[in-house]
C-alpha cells in the first residue's frame, strides 16, 4: 500500500473514532440532563429546613415544590417550638426584621399568602408582617414569624 494512502486511511479512521466519541458523549450528557432536570415528581422536591429545627420541635407541618429545570421554588415549614428556639431559628438563618421602611434588593412583595394558602388547614399565619424576620437575595427569600406558639417559615426563589 501506498503511503499516502495509509495516511489518508488513518486519517479517516481517526475522524470516524473522534465523531462517534463524540456521539457517545453528547447521548451521555443527554441522559444526564433529563434525569437532572426530570419533574416526573409532580413539582415537589427534597427542598427542606426541618433539619434547622430544635430536636424538640412538634407538630411539623412542611411542603415544597420546585420547577425542576429552572431554580424556581417554594417552601412552606411550620412547627411548634419556644419563643427562644425561634430566636435561635432565626439567628442561624441570619433573619433580620422586617420594618415598613426597609429597602430590598427587588420590588418582590412580601407577603405570607402563597399557592399553599388555599390548600391547606395547618399554613395559617395571619398575614401581618409585625414580628417577620427576613433574609432575601437576588430572588431567593426567606423569612419566619412566631405565632402562637408555631414557627411559620417560607422560602422561594423565583
Amino acid at each position: 500500500m501506498k503511503k499516502p494512502l495509509k495516511i489518508a486511511l488513518w486519517i479517516a479512521g481517526s475522524l470516524a473514532a473522534l465523531v462517534a466519541i463524540a456521539f457517545a458523549t453528547l447521548i451521555a450528557v443527554g441522559f444526564f440532563l433529563l434525569e437532572s432536570f426530570d419533574s416526573s415528581d409532580g413539582g415537589h422536591s427534597t427542598i427542606s429546613w426541618r433539619t434547622s429545627l430544635p430536636a424538640t420541635a412538634t407538630e411539623v407541618k412542611e411542603h415544597a415544590w420546585a420547577d425542576g429545570f429552572l431554580p424556581d421554588y417554594d417552601y412552606y415549614l411550620r412547627a411548634r417550638i419556644t419563643k427562644p428556639e425561634f430566636d435561635k431559628f432565626v439567628q442561624d438563618l441570619e433573619l433580620t426584621p422586617h420594618t415598613d421602611t426597609r429597602i430590598y434588593s427587588e420590588s418582590y412583595p412580601l407577603s405570607w399568602s402563597g399557592h399553599l394558602t388555599g390548600d391547606s388547614e395547618w399554613w395559617n399565619p395571619t398575614d401581618d408582617l409585625q414580628g417577620t424576620f427576613v433574609r432575601e437575595g437576588g430572588t431567593t427569600w426567606l423569612y419566619a414569624k412566631y405565632e402562637e406558639g408555631f414557627l411559620y417559615f417560607r422560602s422561594f426563589d423565583h
